[in-house]
């Protein structure tokens, strides 16, 4: 069986999936029978080799990020590296095109060194700060794990094994390859991202059993998951939490638990989101840009914190950040074409706002989505601030007196939220 995979070495979930694939291999009784076939990939193919920058200088500048928002986004994926046994070092990092290192990876594949040659290079990279687009180097690896030093040299110093590094990516898009990794099993089951082991179990069992007839140009999905994306709307650089949040929000937990009290659902989130609500706070969530994490943002600053902080003044405490991200979001139009429920979530902060020009905004943006129960709810939200200009439910936890209306009002239906 043949295992295609086509990766970049600057990628980090190509390293965090190879890791997973390995282990998948190992538990997998056929492995002897697994070629791995390295395909190459260039996340970045205009980018111009610089020493004297590293990834994350290069990432904020590229994304108009902040340096902190980089090194957030970088400690994020460092934490998926370190669960798999890797150590990223996001500050030795080396600017460097990876067109050369490809091309060396498929000489060392002529001498089956291919898989060796791409181990030491994703380890250059990202745990040594070493440039993998200096030739002097890239001669020390290819020297290192057995390949003839001369024969490198000519390699390098030619334009040998170019065209099979753009054969790789012609490949790749006419199989509709926007991210790495991307693995082919046997030209019949395609996994996307860096897998759980289990996916690539399954991936391995289903090739080996499953019939003939399929051709690499369209291969049957397995999974989907995390990867380096050429397309703006799934940045490399997008942080690993965005998918996190979303991913949590909307389908682990689901509709069962936004809107009601579970104890474990608060406990998980304070545990696994706590930090990440810290950070955004301390930081006033500088650098953020785009849909995906805007709406991330406000959902932990908006939603994970009244689980996190249940019946504590910290509960409203980033109600106002979480505003201002969320009229980011409408003001340039991120709120579009998403499913309902996403758009919600966007326009909550304005519900859950005391004042009364907020709640007229929100009645209106969620009156679009066409549902009668949030629409309900809405109106319910406005009433209550149009009457007392504030949510009388709050003050015993913010430290307020409440006045008798407030008081007779909280025992009323839908007295308090």
């Amino acid at each position: 069986m043949k295992v295609e995979i086509w990766s970049d070495v600057i990628c980090p979930f190509c390293y965090i999936g190879k890791r997973k694939l390995e282990s998948a291999l190992a538990q997998w009784p056929q492995r002897d029978r697994v070629e791995i076939c390295w395909k190459s990939f260039q996340l970045q193919p205009d980018t111009t080799t610089d020493p004297t920058r590293n990834a994350l200088q290069h990432l904020a500048e590229r994304k108009g990020w902040s340096m902190d928002f980089a090194r957030q986004a970088a400690a994020d994926i460092s934490g998926r590296a370190r669960d798999v046994g890797l150590t990223f070092n996001y500050d030795r990092t080396v600017v460097a095109n990876t067109f050369d290192a490809h091309r060396l990876v498929h000489y060392a594949s002529t001498l089956g060194k291919g898989d060796a040659m791409t181990e030491q290079l994703f380890k250059a990279y990202f745990t040594d700060g070493r440039s993998i687009a200096d030739p002097a180097f890239l001669t020390e690896v290819a020297v290192a794990v057995g390949l003839p030093g001369d024969d490198v040299k000519n390699v390098l110093a030619s334009g040998q094994f170019s065209d099979d590094v753009r054969r790789d990516i012609d490949d790749a898009l006419q199989m509709g390859i926007n991210g790495v990794p991307f693995f082919v099993f046997d030209n019949r089951y395609a996994v996307s991202g860096a897998q759980d082991t289990s996916v690539f179990l399954e991936a391995l069992a289903r090739a080996l059993d499953g019939p003939d007839g399929h051709s690499a140009a369209a291969p049957d999905p397995v999974a989907d998951g995390k990867v380096c994306d050429l397309r703006e709307q799934a940045d490399t650089a997008e942080p690993v939490w965005v998918g996190d949040v979303l991913d949590f929000w909307f389908r682990k937990i689901g509709a069962r638990h936004w809107f009601s009290r579970s104890v474990e659902v608060d406990r998980e989130i304070r545990e696994r989101f706590l930090a990440l609500y810290e950070q955004l706070v301390a930081s006033d969530a500088a650098g953020l840009d785009g849909s995906r994490p805007l709406r991330a943002a406000v959902i932990v600053l908006d939603q994970f914190s009244r689980n996190m902080f249940r019946d504590s003044p910290r509960a409203y405490a980033a109600d106002p950040l979480a505003r201002r991200l969320a009229r980011q979001i409408i003001e340039h139009g991120f709120d579009s074409g998403l499913a309902s429920e996403e758009s919600l979530f966007a326009y909550l902060p304005f519900e859950h706002s005391e004042d009364r020009a907020d709640q007229a905004l929100s009645c209106e943006l969620i009156g679009r989505l066409g549902n009668d129960d949030w629409t309900q709810y809405a109106l319910a939200h406005k009433a209550i601030i149009d009457r007392f200009g504030r949510f009388p439910h709050r003050n015993a936890v913010l430290g307020r007196t409440s006045t008798a209306e407030e008081i007779a009002r909280l025992a009323e239906p839908m007295g308090s939220f």
